[in-house]
């Protein structure tokens, strides 16, 4: 079995898991972790787009100032077909981090604080756990964070975990499926392309953390919570 396929298939049994939580000892419906079923179809759909255009922004950067360059491309029929035989892999290993941060953490702390330590607590505790990370220092940290704040305000706005699960999974996969840059420090062995970083400082290139380890994800995702925050704000004003 392929060796990515295999990473991220062990995130089946936290997800399992976290479900059986909910059901069996809250006694409450897994609907409750934003799980429903009405427009499923419509929130991955604009999900799995909005993660393409975001990660994409990104590298497009890298590598228009030079951070990164073009080493290699793969266009064959092996690898376009690797890509959607993981993509269902990448979608499940997304899932579950979103199931566990946003979907129970992020809503549990804020009914029993508030909405603000809600979000701190959620986006904080999915920095920490890249801590052990190839690459990791205070960019990547603080870049990780801002998208788990940027995720938190993506489910406030739509009530569900659908579509950030998708925007996750399109994230990570062109990140190492399509791109062939390291996603959060993991190096991903088969891609449709390849950029390296160049000798540019490793706060343009990512160095060994990826995309996500660049000031330019930092803009982007500041550039995304910052909208986010301006449309939850007209929608509670009207």
């Amino acid at each position: 079995m392929d060796p990515l396929v295999l990473q991220l298939l062990v995130f089946a049994l936290p997800f399992v898991m976290i479900l059986l939580w909910v059901r069996f000892v809250e006694r409450r419906p897994v609907a409750g972790l934003g799980l429903y079923k009405e427009g499923v179809v419509k929130e991955l759909s604009k999900g799995l787009v909005v993660g393409v255009v975001l990660i994409s922004a990104v590298v497009l950067s890298q590598w228009l100032t030079g951070a990164i360059e073009l080493t290699k491309t793969h266009f064959s029929l092996w690898n376009l077909l690797h890509l959607f035989l993981v993509f269902p892999f990448w979608f499940l290993q997304s899932a579950t981090e979103e199931l566990s941060t946003r979907g129970w953490l992020f809503p549990s702390v804020a009914r029993r604080t508030s909405l603000p330590l809600g979000l701190a607590a959620s986006s904080l505790l999915f920095a920490l756990l890249h801590l052990g990370n190839d690459g990791i220092g205070l960019i990547p940290l603080l870049n990780i964070a801002l998208f788990g704040f940027f995720a938190c305000l993506y489910v406030l706005q739509t009530d569900n975990i659908w579509g950030i699960s998708a925007i996750h999974a399109t994230w990570n996969c062109f990140q190492g499926t399509v791109f062939g840059v390291n996603v959060s420090g993991i190096p991903i062995s088969s891609s449709l392309m390849r950029f390296s970083p160049t000798s540019a400082p490793t706060y343009l290139s990512g160095g060994a953390f990826g995309a996500e380890g660049s000031i330019f994800a930092s803009v982007i995702l500041s550039i995304a919570c910052a909208y986010l925050a301006w449309k939850l704000y007209k929608n509670r004003a009207s």
